[in-house]
């Protein structure tokens, strides 16, 4: 059996907070009334690097796996990162964008009533940044390395602003929320990683300052501006996107915690006590409570990553219950998309895209109703029956998650 390399960390008695609540009623963490805007000074100390969602310890083990032809892993990871370069290597469709290419600055139109090609640009960008880096993070290619830089520093450099083209400015805040935590995922990794023992390898200090000022616009002026009472998937998705921010920037209280503060209090609206996720049926697709429900695993991935355990944890929160509300979720949502019996307003049962924060939760609750439900992704060209998880068609959430999360760092048996 492998070692599990989960430590059990505090990352302060801050973090964890105490539910309240009873009855099923929401529990309130108090946060902020005001957010503050934030600077290049630090208000924690006791971040984990990398830690967003990998962790040195889980890409060591995806690496050895990669590597050790005698690990049983080793043909479903060899398989896996296939599609990270997969993705890397399909320039048709994935290659740099022009505001990675280009000289000018970088100004992203959005609209509310359909994606406009600046925004596909961007998204692109973020995940084709992270894909490199995860792939030098496997490889130690200088290739990638190079790649995941170049897109870095051509944001970091030149990104000028958002800009709706339909007048609905608060667009622009959820186009940031999506992509800004590809972004600092991707940045993590190269320059907190320390592969093989060696140093990380992004260490041009103009290079880290631009992309940290990037970071800190991202925040201030699109995320931060989601109002803390926003429900559904724009609530969630500034959740995660603050707590992605936060461990990136170094950033705790009005970054950090304010995120987590917002899923914890959001998930009760999101996922009821039987497990319907609304946005299901609030938006009639099969698409708008997956994203909620990855931007919840995701914010919960990080928290656990930065040593958050036990009832008081997002993936443990129970309101009141004996069961843990995220959970219930996929229940439901796997109920949804196999057999379709429970609801009414939406049928997804033919629907294949599969959003990859289903492996994320698969590998913390390690329950066989979540790997069924990833088995649902018709399109993943499953090894030995495993789905390789990507990227989901909008491009609002980094993938990858089987390479990053199946089997990696501990075994256990399916329930």
């Amino acid at each position: 059996m492998k070692k599990n390399y989960r430590s059990i960390k505090a990352i302060g008695t801050g973090l964890l907070l105490i539910f309240t609540a009873l009855n099923g009623c929401k529990t309130d963490l108090s946060p902020e009334p005001q957010e503050a805007k934030q600077t290049s000074s630090s208000n924690a100390t006791n971040y984990i690097h990398p830690g967003i969602l990998n962790t040195a310890e889980s890409l060591n083990d995806m690496v050895y796996q990669y590597n050790t032809s005698s690990d049983p892993d080793y043909g479903f990871r060899r398989a896996a990162f296939s599609r990270v370069t997969g993705w890397i290597n399909n320039t048709t469709n994935h290659s740099p964008s022009s505001f990675v290419t280009g000289t000018a600055p970088i100004i992203i139109y959005v609209a509310a009533s359909a994606a406009t090609p600046e925004e596909k640009m961007v998204k692109n960008d973020a995940i084709l940044a992270y894909a490199n880096a995860l792939a030098w993070a496997t490889t130690a290619e200088t290739k990638y390395l190079t790649a995941a830089k170049a897109i870095l520093n051509a944001y970091g450099s030149r990104f000028n602003r958002f800009e709706a083209k339909d007048g609905v400015t608060s667009q622009a805040y959820l186009e940031a929320a999506w992509v800004a935590p590809t972004f600092v995922a991707a940045a993590e990794i190269i320059k907190t990683y320390n592969r093989g023992g060696a140093p990380a390898p992004w260490t041009n200090a103009t290079e880290v300052s631009n992309f940290r000022n990037f970071a800190i616009k991202l925040h201030n002026d699109y995320v931060a501006n989601i109002p803390l009472t926003k429900k559904g998937n724009w609530g969630v998705s500034a959740g995660y996107a603050k707590m992605a921010l936060g461990v990136y920037l170094d950033q705790y209280t009005s970054v950090y915690l304010d995120g987590r503060n917002r899923l914890l209090n959001a998930m009760p609206d999101e996922i009821a006590a039987s497990g319907e996720v609304g946005d299901f049926c609030v938006h009639n697709d099969c698409e708008h409570g997956q994203y909620s429900l990855t931007a919840l695993t995701y914010g919960a991935e990080i928290a656990r990553n930065q040593g958050e355990t036990g009832v008081n944890s997002i993936y443990d929160a129970n309101y009141g219950s004996t069961t843990r509300r995220l959970l219930m979720g996929y229940y439901w949502t796997d109920k949804l998309f196999t057999s379709g019996t429970v609801s009414n307003c939406v049928s997804c049962t033919s629907y294949s895209d599969i959003y990859p924060g289903v492996e994320v939760a698969a590998d913390y609750y390690k329950h066989s109703s979540i790997y069924n439900l990833s088995s649902q992704n018709a399109d993943s060209n499953p090894y030995n029956n495993i789905p390789l998880n990507d990227i989901p068609n909008s491009f609002t959430f980094l993938g990858f998650t089987s390479f990053t999360h199946r089997n990696v760092g501990e075994r256990s048996t399916i329930n």
